[in-house]
């Protein structure tokens, strides 16, 4: 028996998600959090909340977006889910992997948010 996914969770996720970008600024701003500053305690906690709760998002999001994908394309043989995403994304570009790349579709940015790996400022992969 396959899981059941939350079709609602995702959208709740990516609600908040949605939120955080649009809150950070004013966030940072009422309560005097620096980035640029030598030395901020504030911003090495509220950066450490942020991060994890992002990742922990993407990542929950990622996977259940594949899977109802999955499950989609094994409950109808004839499904074409590439039709599917394209139309999801209704024509927006969600990422690019390298410049040269052609668009992500979505399953492919959920590929590259399960499997990321960081990268140092010179662009090598970190180990």
């Amino acid at each position: 028996m396959p899981h059941i996914i939350d079709q609602q969770d995702i959208e709740n996720k990516l609600f908040i998600l949605k939120q955080l970008v649009l809150s950070s600024k004013e966030y940072c701003k009422r309560f005097k959090i620096n980035r640029y500053s030598d030395f901020d305690e504030a911003w090495d906690n509220y950066y450490g909340h942020l991060k994890i709760n992002v990742s922990n998002y993407l990542i929950e999001i990622a996977i259940k977006t594949r899977m109802l994908q999955d499950f989609a394309k094994s409950d109808d043989s004839e499904l074409d889910i590439k039709k599917i995403d394209q139309q999801s994304i209704n024509k927006l570009n969600i990422g690019e992997f390298m410049s040269h790349c052609a668009e992500l579709s979505l399953r492919e940015s959920c590929n590259k948010i399960v499997h990321a790996v960081g990268l140092q400022s010179d662009g090598n992969k970190l180990a």
